[in-house]
């Protein structure tokens, strides 16, 4: 009687176990945004001298370009969101006519990726592309609250 009631309770533990894992939310570093995946890290710095001047309101990362190969599955390119924020940013990377590379899940403030895995490669060739910013709210609601879309040029040697 006393082994039917250990095994029992363990299986009762490895059940309650099992559930735990399986509803965890995800930690802020596991980026599974729209069937992509890439590894976003705490500490992300936009690397932009402030010159002394003290940001207000809400900062959008700008961008230049950025190059790659063809046939690159990986964009290098930092995004991210910067820690003196007071929201989060869920990041899409798309060309000019809509077609969207790389869309991120929730970036919190301090938090970017800098290596974005790609949803399809590119042929070589020099492209118009953007970053949006659909910018929401911290908490459990993530309310949208505005859009900031950052151009730059897509360069595939």
């Amino acid at each position: 009687m006393k082994n039917k009631k250990t095994l029992v309770l363990v299986l009762v533990i490895a059940a309650l176990c099992a559930v735990v894992v399986l509803i965890k939310p995800g930690a802020p570093n596991d980026d599974t945004g729209n069937g992509v995946s890439g590894t976003i890290s705490e500490g992300w710095d936009p690397g932009i001298d402030q010159g002394g001047v003290e940001a207000t309101g809400i900062q959008i990362p700008g961008y230049k370009d950025a190059k790659m190969k063809e046939g690159d599955t990986t964009l290098h390119l930092s995004i991210g969101n910067p820690k003196d924020n007071k929201a989060g940013f869920y990041a899409t990377v798309q060309l000019e006519d809509g077609t969207v590379l790389y869309a991120s899940s929730l970036l919190e403030p301090g938090y970017g990726i800098k290596d974005l895995p790609l949803k399809q490669t590119l042929q070589k060739g020099t492209y118009d592309a953007f970053v949006t910013f659909q910018i929401v709210s911290l908490d459990e609601a993530h309310a949208p609250m505005n859009t900031a879309r950052s151009a730059f040029k897509l360069y595939v040697e």
